[in-house]
């Protein structure tokens, strides 16, 4: 048994330092102890969740343990954490959606305890401590040279941003697009950009230390908006029959209120979720 440490919120909005217990990982499972780990919008969520749980799941740290019939990772190896872990088996799976697994596999609940009571985690990893029992397919390797603090954010926060402009948007070379909020998934929306070949990346935010950051991140041009603009933006986005995605939601920007000063000649507008971070 290892004793630990974890954020534990009581789900009606506080949270606490707690010294938990973990077992060793069983069959199927692996130990890690964590290095790092992210702070995301839905952890402030999670405090009024109504159940009490250990917060987080955005993290990467070293594998400490694997289970009987674990493959591909062994003790020492340097792993970031994945939320939308896939089972590989369900209909969803082998089509190919993992994020929408229909089976996702789980660590037993009582695998933890915190005061001698078991007590589950966040997105099933509750990367605010100091070690957690997972599914190998919630981890992935990386490179030991990636600094811990940079690779947990993969988690969540970049896959999130990044992931909505090359798999969602799935925006063509030498495009151009307007990103609406330049958080943490923004910037990674902006990123995203970038790694898709758009030639024009205008970034949209009221913060002026934002709009730098985002130039700094891959921007091409910079609006700083006023509040009631972006209020504006936001209840058109919400009476829109578009579901959000899990932290950033691509659209004809038709939609919002691009200045018509800025030539938009492949039109799209990605808006982070303002639940997400």
């Amino acid at each position: 048994m290892i004793h630990g440490r974890a954020m534990v919120t009581d789900g009606q909005g506080g949270f606490r330092l707690e010294a938990i217990e973990v077992d060793p990982p069983q069959p199927g499972e692996v130990l890690v102890a964590l290095r790092a780990s992210g702070v995301c919008h839905t952890d402030y969520d999670s405090m009024r969740w109504g159940n009490t749980l250990i917060m987080g799941h955005e993290g990467a740290g070293v594998v400490a343990g694997v289970g009987e019939g674990v493959d591909g990772f062994v003790p020492g190896d340097h792993v970031l954490l994945n939320w939308a872990i896939p089972c590989y088996r369900c209909f969803q799976c082998r089509q190919g959606n993992f994020v929408l697994c229909e089976d996702k596999p789980r660590v037993p609940h009582a695998r933890t305890r915190c005061h001698g009571n078991p007590i589950g985690r966040a997105f099933e990893l509750g990367t605010m401590s100091t070690h957690t029992v997972v599914p190998p397919a919630a981890l992935v390797k990386m490179d030991q040279a990636v600094p811990f603090a940079s690779a947990c954010i993969v988690g969540c926060g970049v896959m999130t941003g990044v992931g909505s402009v090359l798999n969602v948007a799935e925006v063509p070379p030498g495009s151009s697009m307007a990103v609406l909020g330049c958080g943490g998934v923004g910037l990674n929306v902006i990123q995203g950009g970038r790694l898709a070949g758009a030639t024009m990346i205008i970034a949209v935010d009221v913060n002026p230390a934002r709009l730098e950051m985002a130039r700094r991140f891959g921007a091409t041009h910079s609006i700083q908006a006023e509040r009631a603009m972006m209020r504006a933006s936001s209840r058109r986005q919400q009476r829109s029959k578009r579901s959000p995605a899990a932290g950033a939601l691509i659209m004809p920007s038709s939609a919002l209120p691009c200045p018509p000063s800025v030539p938009l000649p492949w039109r799209w507008c990605a808006m982070p979720a303002w639940r997400c971070r």
